[in-house]
């Protein structure tokens, strides 16, 4: 199974946005009370993953011409005081646990890192802070975001 690892681009819009919906609904769904499933799905359309990629670095996995993961990386910080975040990370469902967003994750790393990061934060969304132990993250904090979405802040040096 040869995964390629490439930056987004618009015409994948509608493709990432239903591998998106389709995680929440059958992965998150089973962590998030439905209001905040539908606020996500909205934040995952094809008009504002257009927008979030002219802010953000999106990366897109790929076997057999199919889009079958997604990462992406985003400043919450400033051009001064950048802080990086590591955002959106969605893996086709019957293909968790087969390491693409094990190699999605180095992608985003990679760019943090040429971008001058020593550290990335992952706002680990309930149910795959154990994936993110594996690769190193350390619980940071427990936070409340938009929506109230409750999800473990996780913290790697790199």
């Amino acid at each position: 199974m040869k995964i390629i690892i490439e930056e987004y681009k618009d015409k994948q819009a509608n493709e990432l946005s239903n591998l998106i919906h389709r995680n929440l609904l059958e992965i998150n769904s089973k962590y998030y009370p439905t209001d905040t499933i539908n606020y996500l799905q909205n934040e995952f359309t094809v008009e504002k993953i257009n927008n979030q990629s002219k802010k953000q670095y999106i990366y897109v996995a790929i076997i057999n011409r199919e889009i079958v993961g997604t990462g992406g990386l985003a400043n919450f910080g400033n051009e001064r005081e950048p802080v990086y975040y590591g955002v959106a990370m969605f893996v086709k469902p019957e293909l968790h646990g087969k390491g693409i967003g094990k190699q999605i994750l180095h992608r985003v790393e990679e760019k943090a890192i040429e971008l001058g990061a020593n550290t990335m934060i992952i706002r680990a969304a309930k149910g795959s802070e154990e994936f993110y132990k594996k690769q190193g993250y350390k619980l940071r904090k427990q936070n409340t975001g938009k929506a109230k979405i409750e999800v473990n802040e996780m913290e790697k040096e790199l």
